[in-house]
């Protein structure tokens, strides 16, 4: 793992995945003997529902709370990625172990709370350039991303016109 895949994903994913696979791997799963000596090849399904219930029964986020039902879908989806990986270079053969395991039982996440465009429009009136612009083309980044899995700078201001402070489509940033 941190010999072949975590530099694999430094080198071809996104900063923040890279980052998040090896803070999952690190932080819940590198430290149990039964996971991380577990050689691939011997890995059932029932290995890893049984490694995801271990870590919902134990594990606690950084509010002193275990695990949401959503931490252990990552933690799934993190193992499911190293099992693709090593079965793409010919570490293993057969069936992602990991496709078949269910994800335990765990609390759900709680309600978040999202800002109405006027709310954001308070909120952005009372910031100066060029932060307010930064501020227009991180949102308009994060929403293009999270639609369309991708960056593209044309897109991203688009997005943003939506949240201007005058409500124009004129001008792409709007403030």
């Amino acid at each position: 793992m941190t010999r072949v895949y975590l530099p694999f994903t430094f080198a071809n994913k996104r900063q923040s995945t890279a980052g998040g696979y090896q803070d999952a791997w690190e932080t819940h799963f590198a430290l149990r003997p039964n996971i991380a000596r577990k050689l691939l090849k011997d890995t059932k399904t029932s290995n890893v529902y049984d490694w995801l219930s271990e870590i919902a029964a134990t594990d606690r986020n950084k509010k002193g709370e275990l695990l949401k039902k959503r931490t252990l879908q990552y933690l799934k989806t993190c193992l499911s990625a190293i099992f693709t990986h090593a079965k793409s270079f010919g570490y293993v053969d057969g069936v992602n172990p990991v496709i078949g395991a269910m994800v335990p039982q765990a609390p759900a996440a709680a309600e978040t709370y999202a800002y109405s465009v006027e709310e954001i429009r308070v909120m952005l009136s009372v910031l100066a350039e060029p932060a307010r612009t930064r501020v227009l083309h991180q949102a308009g980044e994060r929403r293009f991303r999270a639609r369309h899995g991708r960056t593209g700078y044309g897109s991203v201001l688009d997005l943003c016109s939506g949240l201007s402070l005058n409500g124009g489509h004129e001008d792409a940033v709007g403030v």
